[in-house]
């Protein structure tokens, strides 16, 4: 992907081509809801994108790295992370942030929480990509004035 637009565009066609083939006729479906990309922000190195799906509210990430825990917290409550991959889309990592949207009414209502977790879910990528940072033995080696003549 070269750009936010890209990557927004990759995500939506990927994840329409999943409902139309995997979701069609689903009685978890909620039948007000569209696919849409509504955020693509950028936390520290990592693209981040929130997804809504007539079925959940996803946030993806796609560090370059392809590294992230398995875990994270995001509204106070501890979510698993999940490695993906689809066609058109490539490697990526998701977060169910509202795993459950069939009783959301219509599309406008879903497209303003979809956007409420935009930031908030840029600001755990970032987090969570910070830590893995400094867990990084070589970058510790960057604070140690010893290593700087090395």
């Amino acid at each position: 992907m070269t750009g936010a637009t890209d990557l927004a565009a990759a995500a939506l066609a990927a994840f329409q081509r999943v409902h139309e083939t995997a979701f069609t006729g689903d009685k978890a479906v909620n039948a007000a809801l569209e696919v849409a990309v509504t955020d693509v922000l950028v936390a520290g190195d990592t693209p981040t994108i929130v997804l809504l799906t007539p079925w959940t509210l996803n946030g993806l990430a796609f560090p370059p790295d392809d590294r992230l825990p398995e875990h994270c917290e995001v509204a106070g409550k501890t979510r698993q992370v999940y490695r993906n991959s689809l066609a058109g889309l490539g490697e990526y990592y998701s977060v169910n942030l509202v795993p459950n949207v069939s009783t959301i009414a219509s599309q406008h209502e879903a497209l303003t929480l979809a956007h409420s977790f935009a930031e908030p879910w840029r600001d755990v990528v970032a987090r969570l990509r910070g830590a893995l940072s400094v867990a990084n033995p070589t970058r510790r080696r960057l604070l140690d004035p010893r290593a700087w003549g090395q």
